[in-house]
């Protein structure tokens, strides 16, 4: 090593560089050998001084020379410089993937030795992997969140967080008479008009604390001033505001049915009477003055049940305090609000409903009754419940997915900061789970996978577990004093697989390998603790199948 790292300073990598380096010396009968490596390369793979004076088939053996040697001879043929990718195991027999830059060195016209620089891009495999399947997975979430986005019969503009219009569902086309492309990149409060003020200045800047709730707004429509409520939902990434929605529900129609009421309850009774929302008007005690026929559809009630019992009956308790402040509001500052509570339903219990509610007033300026149009949104509850539970749990297994191990791990370790109460976790894999697809197909191996989970479930009745990745599981023990308690937990898990798995009329009895790694000073990340419990895991995997290692 010392010959050629001497008599070339200029052409060798010095040791402190972080990517690996490699000299092959051409020898004079034409054979490629090692004549020089950097500290990166030894304390990667492992390897000594002992591959000096060796060809890559000698130090690497047989089948990796078939591979590598063709491409240094070309190099050294051609004199012209290669970039190939590789990859190869680190000193824990985990596969790394690299890419690897071959420079020929000449002394008077001769190729003398080729200088291999090897750079780590494992990293970037992984994180090109993992977009691959994150993006499949966001396409489909993508496709439904578009579908609703579309079909919206609310007007919906997606915002920046400087509040410039992004994008406009066909809805937004149709409330302003225009093509919704005509409002990309235009300032929102531009696309409002008139109707933009320091309210709804405010409501948007504070959009991420919903404080404001909805309020009425003026828009500039092609026909004309158009009465909406406005709302502002924000989009956060990681804890802080990126943009928002704000939704425009058109209010002609309420507004109209209102002021038709104000002319004619006549004409009110045969609105309502013929809608399929249940349409109340309430006074300021909560007296039901009118009950829509509707309210046997939708609640289940009749309209004289309704009418003699009290308003606060109908409205679940933990709802009532919200809905009295927003009523009470609402009649001072004579607007018009939007809620979503649970009220009573005959046969059902407690369902969820979505509230809007217009004071009325005399001519006096005197206040009169809430009209309130209430609608069962039991359903699209369920739908927006199902969305949130897919985005924190995994499709297959039907467990935690990562995103919500490591929110669960980030709380735990913060009280572990504050407390200093101790916890673990639990890293493990369902050993020779490959020869399971092989031999049963990857069909066997999915349910193989979901009964796994099941049992390390049973077993864990007191801890988080997830499905980290693959046939990867990882769980979260909130309560570990020491590596006692560790131990018997790792115990429990390895008694609960001794009986075999049915799978689709067969039994297959499966083992699995655990890294626990205990919390302490030092270990103050998701990734430490989990890079720690990998450790532990690969040295329990090489003691033999069905085991756990304690770090």
């Amino acid at each position: 090593m010392g010959g050629i790292y001497g008599n070339l300073p200029e052409r060798v990598l010095v040791d402190g560089m972080t990517d690996m380096v490699f000299v092959m010396a051409i020898r004079e009968d034409g054979k490629m050998v090692y004549e020089f490596f950097n500290r990166t390369a030894r304390n990667t793979l492992g390897i000594n001084e002992e591959i000096i004076g060796r060809t890559i088939s000698d130090a690497l053996g047989d089948v990796r020379g078939q591979l590598l040697e063709p491409l240094y001879r070309e190099v050294a043929d051609t004199g012209i410089s290669a970039v190939y990718s590789d990859e190869y195991p680190d000193e824990l027999g985990k596969t790394r993937y690299s890419e690897t830059t071959l420079v020929p060195l000449f002394e008077e016209g001769t190729c003398t030795h080729i200088v291999a620089t090897v750079r780590d891009v494992t990293e970037k495999i992984a994180a090109r992997r993992s977009a691959t399947l994150l993006n499949g997975r966001l396409e489909l979430s993508g496709s439904k969140f578009r579908a609703l986005f579309e079909n919206n019969s609310d007007a919906v503009f997606e915002l920046s967080a400087d509040g410039t219009v992004l994008a406009a569902n066909p809805a937004a086309g149709r409330l302003f008479g225009k093509p919704e492309k005509s409002f990309d990149g235009r300032p929102f409060a531009e696309v409002i008009g008139e109707g933009w003020g320091e309210r709804e200045e405010k409501a948007f800047r504070s959009a991420h604390s919903e404080s404001e709730g909805d309020i009425r707004v003026d828009v500039c429509s092609i026909s004309g001033p158009v009465g909406c409520l406005l709302k502002f939902t924000p989009v956060m990434n990681a804890g802080t505001q990126i943009g928002c929605y704000a939704h425009l529900k058109d209010m002609r129609e309420l507004d109209k049915l209102v002021g038709q009421f104000m002319e004619s309850e006549r004409r009110f009774r045969i609105i309502a009477e013929h809608v399929r929302d249940l349409i109340l008007l309430v006074d300021k005690r909560w007296n039901f003055l009118y009950v829509s026929p509707s309210i046997k559809t939708v609640f289940g009630f009749t309209p004289d049940e309704l009418s003699s019992s009290s308003g606060e009956k109908f409205v679940f308790p933990e709802d009532e305090p919200r809905l009295r402040e927003t009523f009470d509001r609402t009649v001072l500052d004579n607007g018009v609000f939007t809620l979503r509570l649970r009220l009573a339903h005959a046969e059902r219990g407690w369902v969820w409903a979505e509230m809007t509610g217009s004071a009325v007033y005399g001519s006096d300026g005197r206040f009169l009754h809430m009209v309130l149009v209430i609608r069962d949104i039991t359903r699209q509850k369920e739908e927006e419940e199902l969305l949130h539970n897919y985005a924190y749990h995994d499709p297959l297994t039907g467990l935690p997915n990562r995103r919500l191990f490591f929110d669960r791990l980030e709380q735990r370790l913060e009280r572990y900061r504050m407390a200093g109460e101790p916890f673990a976790i639990i890293l493990m894999d369902i050993d020779n789970f490959k020869q399971i697809n092989d031999n049963w197909g990857h069909e066997t191996g999915d349910e193989v996978i979901r009964a796994f989970g099941v049992r390390i479930s049973g077993a864990l009745e007191d801890g988080l577990v997830a499905r980290y990745g693959g046939d990867e599981f990882v769980a979260l023990i909130a309560e570990c004093r020491d590596a006692d308690e560790a131990a018997a937990t790792g115990r429990r898990i390895l008694d609960s697989l001794k009986s075999p798995l049915r799978i689709t009329g067969r039994e297959i009895l499966v083992t699995t390998s655990l890294g626990i790694a205990l919390s302490a000073p030092g270990r103050m990340s998701p990734e430490e603790l989990l890079r720690l419990a990998d450790r532990a895991m690969y040295h329990s995997k090489k003691e033999g199948s069905g085991r756990y290692r304690i770090i």
